[in-house]
């Protein structure tokens, strides 16, 4: 039996390690991705003479006049 239990022991790891290795593996492709992403959204910047602050207050305050007619605050 002691034999059986060496057996499932030395397997885990292994079995451990490939699922690990696909994990990571999925992740770096994930990052890949996102960073690919960004770099995508940073290029296409705000024309200019766009202030951006300016249109995210515009977006808070309509929103907040959205909930507060609907009776959420």
């Amino acid at each position: 039996m002691s034999e059986e239990n060496l057996a499932q022991e030395s397997a885990t790891p292994a079995v451990d390690a490939e699922v690990l290795q696909r994990s990571i593996e999925a992740l770096e492709r994930k990052n890949q991705e996102l960073i690919a992403e960004l770099r995508t959204a940073k290029k296409s910047k705000a024309p200019d003479g766009v202030n951006v602050d300016e249109l995210l207050e515009f977006k808070r305050k309509a929103e907040q006049a959205e909930l507060e007619s609907q009776g959420k605050y």
